[in-house]
C-alpha cells in the first residue's frame, strides 16, 4: 500500500521565514506538504484555484499593525479571491535579530528587510542605525540571503533583521539578538481554505470575519451597520477600512471587521440580517475558534 498523499499547504516563503516558522507550528509535516510562495497574490491564487488546500498569511502584528496586502487581498475587489475562505488563527512570537557579516556598526552601509520588520524595530534602528539606508524585501529570510550573497561576492556592508533560523541557514553571524521594539512581538496568521475545505464548525469560543460597504453620502451609515453587533451583543476585535476603488466612488471604503461568535450562531445571523439592511457586498469570509490567549 503506497504511501498517503500530503495536503499541500502554500506559505509565504523561502523555508527560513517567519510564516515557515508559524506553518510548521500549525501542520506538521508528516501529513502536509508545505509549499513556499514569493507573493501573497500568489498565495491566495493557489487557495482560489485548490492548488492548495490551505494557505498560512500574516494578518497583524502586536508591534506594528495589520499586513496591508493582505487586507486588500480580503477586499477582493476584482472578485477573484471569493471562494477562500478564513478557518483558523495562529500566534507566533516574533524575535528579530540583525545579522550582519560587518565587524562594527560603521560598516554596515545599507540593511535590508521587510517593511513590517522595520517597523517593529524602530527604537533599534533610530538608536544604533540612524540615517543607515533601508531597502524593502519580499521577506525577512529573503533579506537574510541577500546579505550572504553580497558577501560572497566581497561586500560585507549589507546587513538584514531576520529570524535566528534564517541566520543560521545562510550562515549570517548575528550582531545583536532580539531587537524588537516590544518583547512580547507577535504575528497573528489567519488559515485561509480552498473551496473544497469545509467551514469550520462552532466551538463556543469562535470568531467571524465580515467585509461590508456602506453608502458614505449617508450621515450615520456606519454607525447603522456597527449598531447590530451592538443589538446582538456581539464584540468587535478588529475594524479595518480600504479604499473600494470603484469608478466614479472616490473616497470610498471597504470595511473588515472581526467580531466575536459564529456564522451558525443565532445572535449573529439576525446581526448579519441587519447589516444588510444599511449595507452592501456583505459577505462572511469565514468563522474560526479563537486562539488568543
Amino acid at each position: 500500500m503506497g504511501a498517503q498523499k500530503k495536503i499541500p499547504v502554500a506559505f509565504l516563503g523561502p523555508k527560513s521565514s517567519y510564516s515557515y516558522q508559524a506553518a510548521i507550528n500549525t501542520f506538521p509535516t508528516d501529513s502536509y506538504d508545505l509549499i513556499p510562495h514569493t507573493t501573497f497574490g500568489e498565495i491566495f491564487h493557489a487557495v482560489q484555484t485548490s492548488t492548495v488546500a490551505h494557505a498560512l498569511v500574516p494578518f497583524e502584528n502586536s508591534t506594528n499593525g495589520s499586513i496591508i496586502p493582505v487586507l486588500d487581498l480580503f477586499c477582493d475587489r476584482a472578485s477573484t479571491n471569493n471562494a477562500i475562505h478564513v478557518t483558523q488563527e495562529v500566534y507566533l512570537p516574533v524575535h528579530h535579530q540583525f545579522c550582519s557579516f560587518a565587524k562594527t556598526r560603521e560598516e554596515v552601509k545599507r540593511i535590508y528587510s521587510h517593511p513590517q520588520a522595520f517597523g517593529q524595530c524602530e527604537i533599534f534602528l533610530q538608536g544604533q542605525y540612524k540615517g543607515v539606508e533601508r531597502i524593502d524585501c519580499s521577506s525577512t529570510s529573503r533579506a537574510v540571503e541577500i546579505v550572504a550573497e553580497e558577501a560572497k561576492k566581497g561586500d560585507f556592508g549589507g546587513a538584514a533583521i531576520g529570524a535566528e533560523m534564517a541566520a543560521g541557514i545562510h550562515g549570517v553571524p548575528v550582531m545583536s539578538k532580539d531587537i524588537e521594539d516590544d518583547v512580547s512581538n507577535t504575528t497573528r496568521f489567519l488559515v485561509i481554505s480552498s473551496p473544497d475545505v469545509e467551514r469550520s464548525v462552532r466551538t463556543g469560543d469562535d470568531k467571524t470575519y465580515l467585509r461590508f460597504s456602506i453608502d458614505h453620502q449617508k450621515p450615520g451609515a456606519l454607525c447603522d451597520a456597527l449598531q447590530a453587533f451592538k443589538k446582538q451583543g456581539l464584540n468587535l476585535t478588529s475594524i479595518n477600512s480600504r479604499p473600494s476603488r470603484k469608478e466614479g466612488r472616490p473616497w470610498n471604503y471597504i470595511f473588515l471587521v472581526e467580531f466575536q461568535g459564529h456564522e451558525d450562531g443565532e445572535g449573529v445571523r439576525d446581526c448579519l440580517a441587519d447589516v444588510e439592511k444599511v449595507a452592501w457586498d456583505v459577505k462572511v469570509l469565514g468563522s474560526f475558534s479563537n486562539k488568543r490567549q
